[in-house]
């Protein structure tokens, strides 16, 4: 990192998924000397995601020197990776508008056989998908797979749809 105020400071990226975070990430690698970078990944079989804890208690396993050394961490974690961080750290993240982020992802689960909410998405088991069918006036239930549709998402959806029908 540049020399200077918080030179020895940690930056914790924290990524959220479909928010421009590779391309970040990307701008960072060639910004930060690799011997400074630790990515912490989730194991394979664990989905990735900002509520995954599997990276803080990855890197909260690790020796201490070994977690002094990065200046810059990055995964799609959950907040509290700072609590084992020797040193100062600060949190940076990416943001994006959440209907785009959340039509973003649906796309990228049907895209992806092996995403882990593919089949319900491709079934046609989501609030995007009674969305689009104009059924989103229903409550928001758990769906077969288990997984809850985020609130947010559908308050957002059903205010759009209610917008739509003014006009």
């Amino acid at each position: 990192m540049a020399e200077g105020h918080g030179a020895d400071r940690t930056a914790i990226f924290l990524h959220i998924g479909k928010t421009a975070g590779w391309t970040l990430r990307q701008i960072l690698y060639r910004n930060v000397p690799r011997r400074q970078v630790m990515r912490v990944r989730p194991p394979m079989q664990r989905p990735r995601g900002f509520l995954n804890d599997e990276p803080l208690r990855t890197f909260a396993a690790l020796p201490e020197a070994e977690r002094a050394r990065p200046r810059l961490l990055v995964s799609h974690m959950i907040f509290g990776i700072h609590e084992f961080v020797p040193g100062e750290s600060t949190y940076f993240t990416m943001l994006r508008e959440p209907v785009a982020r959340a039509l973003s992802q649906y796309r990228h689960v049907l895209r992806r056989p092996e995403h882990r909410l593919h089949a319900a998405a491709a079934a046609g088991d989501s609030q995007i998908d009674a969305w689009r069918r104009g059924d989103a006036g229903r409550r928001v239930r758990p769906s077969r797979s288990g997984e809850r549709t985020v609130a947010a998402e559908y308050c957002v959806m059903r205010r759009r749809t209610k917008l739509e029908n003014r006009k």
